[in-house]
């Protein structure tokens, strides 16, 4: 029927679909503001910054919460710069590097 209510189960094989599909831009975003903001320390451990792919290091992390880390790369902690320097950076941005980092950890 066309012009009627969309059942319940469609919208939300749609909605799951539209974010399936938005996900590998979301990584590849993720994964260059890591590599333009946080590479620098998170590969080589500067720091002690947790290495990209720790499972054990980021899980740890991942136990304060998702929001809590993404608040820690954006606001800054210990010795990582408010969001490496870069106060123009939006939210987002940020917080898609956490994740990259935590999928790179397998989380």
């Amino acid at each position: 029927m066309l012009g009627g209510p969309i059942p319940e189960t469609a919208m939300r094989a749609f909605l799951t679909l539209l974010a399936l599909l938005a996900l590998p831009a979301q990584a590849a975003d993720g994964r260059q503001v890591f590599e333009q903001l946080c590479a620098s320390c998170h590969v080589p451990g500067k720091d002690d910054a947790p290495l990209l792919g720790d499972r054990k290091a980021w899980g740890l992390r991942l136990k304060q919460g998702r929001e809590e880390l993404y608040a820690n790369a954006y606001h800054g902690r210990r010795k990582t710069p408010a969001g490496r320097g870069e106060r123009a950076r939006i939210s987002a941005e940020i917080q898609s590097a956490v994740d990259y980092m935590l999928r790179e950890a397998g989380y």
